[in-house]
């Protein structure tokens, strides 16, 4: 097998996986990706208000979850985010030569909901059922449904709903950890997410 020939087998193998999960989110009955906190006066009273007998949510990782340090404008996050948003947002800012070409604008959030549902967190996202990365010893669990987010992708395919084509999404993510040099129950991540079409990306 010539390397032309492995390189067409992948590019199949990886349309045939963005299928399996476009499909996936536009025929399955959505309930919400994530929560509202309108009704409550931070995420902490919201997760107590919810919280059931299989919640696991601790109250040291409970007083982290209204900390929201990326948006604080004086801390480093907070001016990481700031300039990602201002970089990325702006389509006139020259990231490369397609984008140049296709001016178009990301959406840059950093207000949603930590409280994720099941299946925005992990059946959106092709996890297997039983893969490991659901069980409850590593993540925070707040009913059996619903949970603080593992990764900020849990919000990917409500933005794809909502038919946004490029955004970003900055914020803070939970996940049972054992505290060490290198780890935290507490981190951030940024999602960055373009879609385009074939006929974009060969021309």
């Amino acid at each position: 097998m010539n390397e032309s020939t492995k390189i067409h087998k992948l590019n199949l193998l990886q349309l045939k996986t963005m299928l399996q999960f476009t499909k996936r989110f536009f025929q399955v009955s959505h309930t919400r990706t994530f929560c509202s906190v309108k009704k409550y006066n931070s995420v902490r009273e919201e997760i107590l208000a919810l919280k059931n007998g299989y919640g696991n949510v601790p109250e040291k990782i409970l007083e982290l979850t209204d900390r929201k340090l990326y948006q604080n404008p004086q801390h480093p996050l907070g001016i990481l985010a700031t300039q990602l948003g201002d970089f990325f947002g702006n389509p006139d800012v020259h990231k490369s030569d397609l984008q140049d070409k296709y001016k178009i604008p990301y959406t840059v959030t950093k207000a949603l909901s930590p409280i994720v549902t099941v299946q925005g967190n992990f059946d959106d996202l092709l996890v297997p059922s039983d893969h490991v990365s659901r069980k409850r010893s590593d993540n925070y669990y707040i009913t059996e449904n619903l949970l603080l987010r593992a990764h900020t992708s849990a919000h990917q395919t409500e933005f794809i709903r909502r038919g946004e084509k490029a955004f970003i999404n900055i914020a803070d993510v939970y996940r049972r950890d054992t505290i060490d040099s290198t780890h935290y129950p507490c981190f951030h991540q940024v999602i960055l997410d373009f879609y385009t079409t074939p006929h974009l990306l060969t021309n």
